[in-house]
């Protein structure tokens, strides 16, 4: 698969419904048929239909400075801004502040600035710096609820599939399959 077509497709996924369907019906049948899938596949993932997406896709590459943190850092940056958003809520403005002040974060310009007092841009801050322990810390909080939050949110929709109760928490989502696999080894074995 192209990686044309895969910008393509990322493209009109991000274009309001009219416009989308006004591009597709102009491409003819094969062209259709070949990002028919990948805007499926894309709407499955639940990657937001963003009309600020189709500006960052028609930017040229620049180089963006890595994420403090390592790989929490990297997968932080990567998070849906919807998800993060849901996260930040419930953080206190200041938390939210000094972690907006570490980087330059892809889902930045999507945080309401109204909830915080004024975001100002990276690295301005009028106190000093966190520590780098500190940003760390905050960075792996920040990735560790963003992944919980999916997860009770998938966990959601699978449980509404099977009509059980969604489990109250990561730890219990994880014990309920554990708990699961455990009894299906046992009745394999008494067999």
């Amino acid at each position: 698969m192209s990686e044309a077509l895969r910008h393509a497709a990322l493209t009109l996924h991000a274009m309001h419904p009219d416009d989308r369907q006004w591009a597709l019906h102009a491409l003819d049948g094969q062209q259709r048929d070949s990002l028919m899938p990948l805007l499926d596949e894309l709407r499955e993932l639940g990657i937001p239909q963003d009309p600020t997406l189709l500006s960052s896709l028609s930017e040229p590459d620049t180089v963006r400075p890595v994420p403090p943190a390592g790989q929490d850092g990297i997968d932080l940056d990567a998070m849906p801004p919807d998800v993060v958003i849901a996260v930040l809520r419930s953080e206190p403005a200041r938390y939210v502040e000094l972690l907006l002040d570490l980087h330059p974060w892809a889902w930045r310009n999507a945080w309401p600035a109204a909830r915080t007092r004024a975001v100002k841009p990276v690295g301005q801050a009028d106190e000093p710096a966190i520590s780098l322990q500190l940003g760390e810390s905050m960075v792996r909080h920040t990735r560790n609820a963003c992944e919980a939050y999916m997860a009770r949110s998938m966990n959601g929709r699978a449980q509404a599939r099977d009509s059980e109760p969604a489990p109250k928490s990561v730890f219990a989502a994880w014990t309920r399959r554990w708990t699961q696999r455990r009894s299906r080894s046992r009745a394999g074995s008494s067999s």
